[in-house]
C-alpha cells in the first residue's frame, strides 16, 4: 500500500514538472517569435484542436502585441500540423501614431497559403491586403493605431513557407531642428541600415548654436533612383540619389543653416542614408553679413525694431550709422517664443559678435549693453523644435546715445 502510494505521488510530480517545463519552453518559443527587447508583449494563446472525422488536427494561436516604440517582427508559425491559424492583433500606444508593416528580406507562401492584413483590431475589420502563393510583399499602413494580420494554411510545409514581418511606427511628414555643437551627432533615414519605408516626407534643419558653421558629412546613401535626398547648404542645394554608393563619405559646409531634404516613393527601398554633422569655426575670408540669410534695414536714428516672424532661419536688422560721440543701447523690451529656441547676436560687420543672448523666453526690459560702432546689426536665429504652438516674437528697442554720458 505505500509502495502504491509513492508510485502515484511520484507520478504526480513526474507529471506536474512536465506540464510546467512544456509550459515554461512554449511561453519562451512564444516570446522569442513575437518580440524584442523595445516591444511590451501582452498575450498569446497556442492550442492544438480536433478539426473532427477527416480534418487532422491544427495549429491556433491568437496574439496580442503592446507596442510602445521601436520595432518588433512577426515570424511564419512553428508547427507540427498541416492546418494552421496564426493571428496577431497589434496596437500602437503611442499618440497620434500609426502601424507600418513591411518585408524584412523574406517572404515566401506556399500553396494554400494566405496572409490577410486588416486595417484595425481584428478580423472584421478593412482588409488591406491578401497575400497568396507567388506573391510579392508590399508595404502596409494602418490609418489607425491597430493591425491585425492573420496567416492560414491548410497544408502547411515548414520547408516551403517562410516570412519575417517587420512593423514600426509610422511617421510620414516629420521636420526635426537640431543644433550644431563641437562634437559630432548623426542623422539616418528612418529604420538605417534597414530599408526605408514609402511616402516619406522628412526634413532636417541644422543651424550653428553660435556664430560658426556647419559641416555635413554624407557617410553612407544608398537611395532608388526616384526617391530624392537632398542637401540645401545656404540655398545651395546638391541631389544625392544619382550618386552612386562609392562617392560617399561627403562633405558639404554652410554658414547659415544646412537642410537635409529626404522623399519617397511608393517603388524599391534601399538602406537609405546615414550622416554626421557639427559646428566649426567660420572660415577666415567669411563676411559677417554673409552669416544673415534675410536682411532689412531700419533708417529710424533710434526707436523699435520690431523683430516678429514665423520664418525659420537668420534675419538681420541693419542700424542706421551713428558718430562718433554716440552710441547704440540695446534692450529686449518683450519676447514670447514658445515653439522653439531663438538666439540673438548683436554685432558688428566688421568686429563680429559684440553680445549672444539665448533662451530668453519671457523676458521684458532686458537691457543688452551699450555699443559704440559705425556699422551694427542685430541678427535673430530662429528655429522651430514644436511646431505646433504657433509663432514667436521678440522686440528689441535700440536708442542712440550720447558717448560722453556714458
Amino acid at each position: 500500500m505505500m509502495l502504491s502510494s509513492a508510485v502515484v505521488a511520484f507520478t504526480f510530480v513526474i507529471g506536474m514538472f512536465c506540464i510546467i517545463f512544456s509550459t515554461a519552453v512554449e511561453s519562451h518559443s512564444e516570446r522569442d517569435m513575437l518580440e524584442n527587447d523595445e516591444v511590451s508583449y501582452i498575450s498569446s494563446n497556442q492550442h492544438t484542436v480536433d478539426e473532427g472525422v477527416g480534418g487532422g488536427l491544427a495549429c491556433i494561436k491568437e496574439a496580442r502585441i503592446e507596442f510602445h516604440y521601436g520595432f518588433g517582427y512577426i515570424y511564419s508559425p512553428v508547427c507540427s500540423h498541416n492546418v494552421v491559424d496564426h493571428s496577431w492583433h497589434i496596437e500602437s500606444k503611442l499618440a497620434n501614431y500609426t502601424l507600418t508593416l513591411q518585408k524584412d528580406f523574406v517572404f515566401k507562401l506556399a500553396y494554400q497559403d494566405t496572409l490577410l492584413v486588416y486595417d484595425g483590431p481584428s478580423g472584421n475589420s478593412p482588409l488591406i491586403a491578401n497575400f497568396t502563393n507567388g506573391a510579392e510583399f508590399h508595404t502596409r499602413h494602418s490609418s489607425g493605431a491597430d493591425l491585425f494580420i492573420r496567416y492560414l494554411s491548410n497544408s502547411y510545409d515548414p520547408s516551403q513557407t517562410s516570412f519575417k514581418l517587420r512593423y514600426a511606427h509610422y511617421v510620414r511628414f516629420r521636420s526635426v531642428h537640431l543644433f550644431a555643437g563641437p562634437e559630432y551627432e548623426f542623422i539616418t533615414s528612418p529604420g538605417f541600415p534597414s530599408p526605408y519605408l514609402p511616402d516619406l516626407d522628412y526634413k532636417w534643419y541644422i543651424y550653428p548654436r553660435t556664430l560658426e558653421s556647419i559641416e555635413l558629412t554624407m557617410l553612407e546613401c544608398e537611395i532608388e533612383t526616384y526617391d530624392f535626398l537632398t542637401v540645401i547648404v545656404d540655398s545651395h542645394s546638391v541631389d544625392l540619389a544619382p550618386f552612386s554608393v562609392n562617392s560617399f563619405p561627403m562633405t558639404f559646409t554652410g554658414i547659415i543653416d544646412v537642410r537635409v531634404y529626404f522623399k519617397t516613393n511608393y517603388a524599391m527601398a534601399l538602406k537609405g542614408f546615414k550622416a554626421k554633422y557639427r559646428s566649426i569655426p567660420l572660415p577666415d575670408d567669411h563676411t559677417w553679413t554673409s552669416t544673415c540669410q534675410y536682411q532689412s534695414y531700419q533708417s529710424k536714428e533710434n526707436g523699435i525694431s520690431w523683430l516678429y516672424d514665423n520664418l525659420l532661419g537668420a534675419h538681420c536688422v541693419f542700424l542706421p550709422p551713428v558718430n562718433d560721440t554716440s552710441a547704440y543701447k540695446f534692450q529686449i523690451e518683450s519676447s514670447d517664443i514658445p515653439n522653439g529656441t531663438t538666439i540673438l547676436t548683436i554685432n558688428s560687420i566688421k568686429n563680429g559678435v559684440l553680445a549672444t543672448l539665448s533662451d530668453f523666453d519671457g523676458f521684458s526690459n532686458y537691457d543688452l549693453g551699450t555699443y559704440q560702432d559705425p556699422n551694427l546689426f542685430i541678427r535673430l536665429l530662429k528655429a522651430v523644435v514644436r511646431e505646433d504652438l504657433g509663432f514667436a516674437s521678440v522686440n528689441v528697442r535700440y536708442d542712440a546715445v550720447v558717448q560722453e554720458l556714458l
